[in-house]
């Protein structure tokens, strides 16, 4: 029937008066393919008939069309004035489709196919947009066969103007863009795809990594996780955040004041854990709406407790890890089609942020001393501050020396108060030295304090000689240590510091840490460079050469070893290592000397000797072998000069000297050394309240030349607790322990060496006492009862009067009356 239609209407067309067949003015065909679209005629009839209007040969192998604008994806007729059927009319018969499928008037997903295949097949970026170059190869084409009597007049691609659209919430599926006639943006248009809306929770990218964060912060960044909604769009409504509970030591939710969650920068909800519960769910206040088929990161952040005697944290260093909790279906939303969406996926904990009372901060301070004029003995500068929420105390450092070319002595940190390195801090020497147990930095013989907010600058300073360079590194940690659980003497680490989180920290307090996370101090450590301008002297070969008995000869066990050493071109921070080794029989009996060191420190560089006597007999070797003494010019260890360190660089081997050793029947025999024996050690009384104290007792036996001493703690050191004047094989000692504690007694035989020992533990428990609550019972007037025998009174298990009872025989006991004095629920 529309077919007919049209027919008619282009029939009237053709014999309207006064009109040329070629000389239709443009008025003329818009107005006729008005009047067959008012009769809605497909695209493929419009196609005909404005073709047959304009000239061009209906029935060609190729509809040729003449397109004047650009076309793309989400275009229509409508738009396009009719080029959108004119540019699938081509296609269709380019290629041999189905106009039925293809001439749609509407630019979609298979007019965007056939575009970039024809795009691919003449040459042309596959891009699926027909622009000026598109056009012209689509005339090009056409040029062969086309009976077009029409020109194409192609226009060039418009000029957008630069708008940013802001996407439209689409209920269902994803928004697209929307073009004018002249292929511009003009906006977004839903495309609507009934599907089951879902949301997904997954840690963002963006989550904050590890942090040392002070105690009484607020709005402190925890984690950032991102909701993904597909399907649907949802609109958030709850989300369930738990408190990870590990590892030590162990975050509580005392740590937390409350959590909040942020949508950039606006707060859409909060809550707090509360009591002893690890989890809370936060229902949010402002409106959350993810679109389908995009994210939206949510900022988890906490305002942290305070840390303090009287405060909810009585200690520092607890691991805060605050995650979406997506197991407890509690994180949920709602689709825009009414549904409740529940949250799926594992989005794991963040790295979490470490509560501190305070913390230092720390950082290079090498701007002022040039990478030239090492012979001033400067070696590296850096500041520590403490933060503004309280004061720092620092307990060790650890320096590390490159040396290159020249002499390096008498190291030194200095510590001053002053950014002009003028001022000596408090508790320094008159030239800001600190007395340390080792030079390049083990343990403070007592600490620095660092007042909350102030900065305290240092100074490795030393004695150099010599044309070269010095690489100093001050170390920092790579993995946390036990906070809050060790006393300094116990912590492991480079650079070791306290939050001072009830007091003022001394070596004894348990609230030591070390130097991981710590701002502006890397793993690695800071590192600077200075050089000297003095010409070094050539270098000379490291060598050690050692004396003793004639090799080959035999000593009787008893007279000692003579034994004597030297060196020549020893480095800075070495030392002689003398070994003797046993070499048959290569596995001696249990018990007996196979292998003996001992060091001597290289004083001073350059050249030396040294000598000793190794013993023979029970204090020494005694077992009859084949003995060999060697001397090495070893690196110190990381512990300083004097301790072997194996494993440190030998500058020097020396040779070797081999002897046997016989047994004498001469000598006297020897009494073994005999290890103590502790015969008591109890605590009176064990148990205690805060505040009371308790009588540790002791006594021992073969301690005459030795004594015994006594440890807060089981470990293998201390720290201790008892004064010099006790040590003494008997005796009692009064401790007054906040927490329950277990002591260690620990008796030696003699000189106190150790070498021979014995020890104990007991522990006192520090026990809260409870107080008991009184119990409100409720206001009950109840009936008498007749009784043949005694009326008495029912109580429940909180000593409430729940009603009347008969007692057939006379009773003797006596009668409690709830809530008088005589009462036992009262006690």
């Amino acid at each position: 029937m529309k077919k007919c239609i049209v027919a008619g209407v282009l029939a009237l067309s053709l014999l309207v008066p006064g009109v040329a067949f070629a000389a239709r003015t443009e008025t003329q065909i818009n107005a006729v393919l008005g009047l067959l679209r008012s009769f809605n005629a497909d695209a493929s009839a419009l196609y005909d008939v404005e073709a047959s209007l304009r000239g061009e040969v209906l029935g060609a192998a190729v509809a040729c069309p003449v397109l004047t604008m650009p076309l793309q994806r989400g275009m229509s007729d409508a738009t396009t004035d009719g080029q959108v059927a004119k540019l699938q009319k081509f296609l269709t018969t380019y290629y041999g489709l189905s106009e039925q499928d293809s001439v749609t008037g509407f630019f979609g997903s298979v007019t965007q196919r056939n575009v970039i295949r024809f795009q691919t097949e003449q040459g042309l970026s596959p891009v699926g947009v027909v622009g000026v170059l598109t056009r012209a190869k689509i005339a090009s084409v056409c040029s062969g066969g086309s009976v077009s009597t029409t020109p194409q007049v192609l226009k060039p691609d418009p000029i957008c103007p630069a708008i940013a659209f802001i996407p439209v919430e689409c209920a269902i599926g994803a928004p697209s863009p929307r073009y004018d006639a002249n292929g511009c943006q003009t906006g977004w248009q839903c495309t609507a795809t009934s599907t089951t809306a879902m949301l997904n929770v997954s840690l963002d990218a963006s989550s904050p990594a590890y942090a040392l964060v002070a105690a009484g912060t607020k709005d402190v960044p925890l984690a950032a996780y991102r909701f993904t909604a597909t399907g649907q769009s949802v609109t958030l409504q709850k989300v369930r955040l738990a408190l990870a509970s590990g590892p030590t030591p162990q975050a509580v939710p005392a740590d937390l004041e409350k959590v909040t969650l942020w949508n950039g920068t606006t707060k859409v909800g909060e809550g707090s854990f509360l009591g002893n519960s690890y989890g809370t769910v936060i229902t949010l206040t402002q409106s959350v709406f993810i679109q389908a088929g995009t994210s939206l990161v949510l900022t988890i952040k906490g305002d942290i407790a305070l840390i303090g005697i009287a405060e909810p944290v009585s200690v520092s260093g607890h691991l805060v890890q605050v995650g979406v909790d997506t197991g407890f279906s509690d994180t949920t939303g709602q689709s825009l089609t009414g549904t409740t969406v529940i949250a799926a996926g594992v989005p794991g904990f963040p790295a979490g942020v470490r509560i501190m009372k305070s913390f230092p901060i720390v950082s290079s301070d090498n701007a002022l001393l040039s990478p030239t004029g090492l012979l001033d003995g400067r070696l590296f500068r850096f500041k520590v501050s403490a933060d503004s929420r309280g004061p720092v105390s620092l307990g060790r450092y650890y320096a590390t020396l490159g040396i290159s070319g020249v002499s390096v002595t008498n190291v030194k940190l200095h510590a001053y108060s002053d950014s002009n390195y003028s001022i000596p801090n408090s508790g320094t020497a008159s030239d800001g030295s600190i007395p340390t147990y080792g030079a390049l930095g083990n343990i403070f013989l007592k600490p620095v304090q660092i007042p909350a907010g102030a900065t305290r600058y240092f100074e490795l300073r030393g004695q150099v000689s010599g044309s070269g360079s010095v690489s100093t590194t001050v170390r920092g940690d790579t993995s946390p240590s036990g906070t809050g659980s060790f006393a300094m003497q116990t912590d492991t680490g480079y650079f070791i510091w306290s939050p001072n989180s009830t007091t003022t920290s001394t070596f004894a307090t348990n609230d030591w840490t070390n130097g991981y996370g710590v701002p502006g101090l890397p793993g690695t450590g800071l590192t600077y460079t200075r050089t000297s301008s003095v010409m070094p002297p050539a270098a000379a070969a490291t060598t050690v050469t050692l004396s003793g008995p004639q090799s080959g000869s035999v000593i009787t066990v008893g007279n000692p070893i003579p034994i004597s050493w030297s060196y020549a071109n020893a480095p800075q921070n070495s030392q002689v290592v003398l070994t003797v080794k046993n070499i048959q029989p290569s596995n001696p009996p249990s018990g007996m000397v196979s292998s003996g060191s001992w060091e001597n420190i290289v004083s001073t560089p350059g050249s030396g000797t040294g000598s000793r006597n190794w013993n023979t007999g029970p204090t020494g070797l005694d077992y009859t072998g084949l003995y060999e003494l060697t001397a090495q010019l070893r690196q110190c260890s990381s512990l300083g000069c004097g301790h072997t360190n194996t494993a440190g660089a030998v500058y020097a081997q020396s040779n070797a000297i081999q002897f046997t050793l016989l047994p004498s029947t001469l000598q006297p025999p020897v009494p073994p050394v005999v290890a103590p024996t502790i015969t008591a050690f109890s605590a009176s009384p064990t148990s205690i309240t805060p505040g009371q104290s308790t009588v540790l007792s002791w006594s021992s036996t073969g301690t005459t030349n030795g004594g015994c001493y006594i440890f807060a703690g089981t470990g293998s050191s201390g720290p201790s607790i008892t004064p010099s004047s006790l040590w003494i094989g008997s005796g009692s000692f009064t401790v007054a322990p906040s927490v329950t504690t277990a002591y260690r007694l620990w008796c030696t035989n003699s000189s106190k060496d150790g070498s021979q020992y014995a020890e104990k533990t007991v522990t006192v428990t520090v026990q809260t006492p409870t107080v008991p609550q009184p119990v409100a019972c409720p206001l009950v007037i109840y009936t008498p009862v007749l009784c043949t025998g005694t009326t008495l009174p029912k109580y429940d298990a909180n000593g409430c009067l729940t009603g009347l009872m008969c007692q057939e025989k006379p009773v003797t006991e006596r009668i409690f009356v709830p809530g008088s004095e005589n009462s036992p629920f009262q006690q």
